[in-house]
């Protein structure tokens, strides 16, 4: 006799049984964007222990000057659109700036060596 498997309950099979997990989904966009979310404290701060201006890193990453300047006086995580903020987690992170905490609990940055 075969059997069939209850959508949203449980599946047999060679004698086990096992949960039929296919109804959950997964958001996966809202952890991604959670994992690269970086503070204005913290781009300050990476900023400020490279030694690097403001002018040096909109030449280097193509974000304008205004958008940095306005990402450093807002409080949290800066508002923005374009990719802006991984972009620079990045360009911290490959000049040896490691992000630790989270936005929201002690998020600070870790100096190590550039990656090369």
């Amino acid at each position: 006799m075969a059997h069939r498997p209850l959508r949203g309950v449980e599946r047999q099979s060679a004698n086990l049984v096992w949960p039929d997990y296919s109804f959950i989904q997964y958001d996966t966009k809202r952890i991604i964007i959670q994992v690269q979310d970086i503070t204005a404290e913290q781009i300050k701060a990476a900023r400020a222990a490279l030694g690097w201006s403001i002018k040096e890193i909109a030449e280097s990453t193509g974000i304008g000057s205004a958008t940095l300047k306005r990402y450093e006086a807002s409080q949290g995580i800066p508002k923005s659109r374009k990719g802006h903020l991984q972009l620079l987690r990045t360009h911290f992170e490959n000049a040896g700036i490691e992000f630790i905490g989270a936005p929201d609990d002690r998020p600070g940055i870790r100096i190590g060596s550039p990656k090369t």
